[in-house]
């Protein structure tokens, strides 16, 4: 279970650092 969220977490930290790059590169 622990590995899971872990996974969830790690997922949601790529898209949330894909939409900070993309944020960036538009600027």
């Amino acid at each position: 279970r622990i590995l899971h969220h872990a996974k969830v977490v790690t997922m949601v930290g790529n898209s949330y650092r894909l939409k900070d790059h993309l944020a960036q590169e538009n600027k």
